[in-house]
């Protein structure tokens, strides 16, 4: 793990792998980086905690940093408003991590910077002090390249843009948060999808009662949503170019910021099938499970996929009447008692519950297919591409692919409601139907995500 510092300490410095580079820094770049390009990551709490999509897109991503390290140097500036020392970023760049905030005075400053038309999310992740870290850290490092990572980092993308006019700047999107507010706002009344709550209950016990109101919820989502959009297309514009996961995204974007660079962000992954055939072979570690198996994969804190949960748990009378052989694996941390109990019913062969696991590979062999029941949801689900590059279709709602390479019938199966579930898991039972979109999941995860594809991709974005 890179040593982190505080750029707020008595004697601040700017930390490479353990060694202080700072009057380096000032009195011979030349010298110190041998020609190399210097890339500066600004990126936001999802890239430090355990977000299973997010530490999937960014590992791409950072093992094709590691593999130019002869090119390049990196510094990562996390500016998580909560202290968090684990960093899926590994050795690959030093960190440099911003002093801690209170969840509660981020909660205050959001609920008064809605007084001046500004978003939730401004008051929960930007701070001045972070800000002027972030500058000096800039100051020191010199960059080629600044790289935001979601609308959250790019809040501070406007003081670097002044700070260095003649350096690149991309900002990373995963997607436009402006439409999953926007979605919120249509789903308040589930409970499910409710991220205000965690907002509201750093405040007070009241405002946290009364967040819980489905018409409260519904205007704060449409709020969020106008002036989250406002703040997208702002940041658009000033950014030397923007990445988001969904061409539909890009295409929009495009439209609303005419002229400028948005891209679609490179998957970069290596692929786990065993070619097109997923049953039995010579050095695999674990049999396909006789009966179909369907993973259901989540880190059931976050709203979309609590609300997915909630969704899959409104089919359970209609499964336990289902006459069809299946058996549901669900796997992530944080699902909610009342989710578990209503699973449960199913019975002890149809459902299980593994919390967090580490080493997926025997549950993705031993799988049949993923389950991707979301309601809400933009971007792209990441999950899928998880699944196909372990060789499994996926059997999902329209949200849960759109925007992907996603055929029904080639690479998985599609369900609106419980009649149509329960209609697809028929069909999904044979075993040639199972091989045949296997072998449709791993021929798209090739064609779309495999590291060739995505390399040059990564070079251009970054203009290195």
């Amino acid at each position: 793990m890179a040593k982190s510092v505080s750029l707020e300490s008595s004697s601040p410095g700017v930390v490479f792998l353990g060694q202080d580079y700072t009057r380096e820094l000032r009195s011979d770049r030349a010298r110190m980086y041998r020609g190399k390009k210097r890339v500066l990551i600004v990126g936001s709490t999802d890239l430090i905690t355990p977000n299973a999509g997010k530490q999937f897109v960014w590992r791409g991503f950072l093992d094709y940093l590691k593999s130019k390290m002869a090119e390049i140097e990196v510094l990562y500036i996390d500016t998580s408003v909560t202290d968090n020392n684990s960093s899926v970023i590994g050795d690959a760049a030093p960190v440099v991590t911003l002093a801690e905030r209170s969840r509660s005075m981020a909660a205050l400053q959001a609920l008064g910077g809605v007084l001046f038309g500004n978003p939730l999310q401004l008051g929960l992740w930007y701070s001045r002090s972070h800000a002027k870290s972030i500058q000096k850290a800039a100051a020191e490092f010199d960059p080629d390249v600044v790289v935001f990572d979601t609308i959250r980092a790019g809040l501070y993308l406007r003081s670097i843009k002044e700070q260095l006019p003649d350096t690149r700047i991309t900002l990373f999107l995963d997607d436009l948060t402006s439409l999953r507010y926007s979605q919120l706002a249509k789903t308040a009344g589930r409970g499910a999808a409710s991220p205000l709550d965690r907002v509201s209950n750093s405040v007070s016990p009241v405002i946290y009662a009364l967040s819980h109101l489905p018409a409260l919820q519904r205007i704060a989502y449409a709020y969020e949503a106008a002036t989250l959009s406002r703040w997208e297309r702002r940041l658009i514009e000033e950014a030397g170019v923007t990445t988001l996961m969904a061409e539909q995204e890009v295409d929009l974007s495009k439209q609303l910021v005419p002229g400028a660079d948005v891209r679609v962000m490179p998957v970069r992954a290596k692929s786990r099938a065993n070619g097109c055939v997923r049953a039995s072979s010579p050095g695999r570690k674990a049999e396909r499970s006789p009966i179909p198996e369907y993973i259901v994969v989540g880190d059931w804190g976050t709203a979309h996929n609590r609300d997915a949960l909630m969704h899959l748990c409104e089919m359970v009378p209609a499964l336990k009447e289902a006459s069809i052989p299946f058996a549901i694996k669900m796997l992530g941390r944080g699902a909610p008692q009342e989710a578990l109990n209503s699973l449960s019913s199913l019975g002890e062969a149809r459902f299980s519950y593994h919390g967090y696991v580490p080493d997926l590979r025997e549950l993705y062999t031993k799988a049949w297919y993923s389950l991707v029941p979301v309601r809400v949801a933009t971007g792209v689900r990441v999950k899928v591409i998880e699944a196909w590059s372990w060789g499994l279709p996926v059997l999902t709602t329209d949200a849960g692919v759109r925007g992907m390479p996603f055929a029904d019938g080639v690479n998985g199966a599609m369900f609106a409601d419980a009649e149509s579930l329960i209609e697809a898991m028929g069909r999904l039972a044979d075993g040639e139907v199972q091989k045949r979109l296997a072998c449709g999941a791993t021929e798209t995860f090739s064609n779309n995500y495999d590291t060739a594809a995505t390399d040059s991709k990564y070079a251009g974005i970054l203009g290195l």
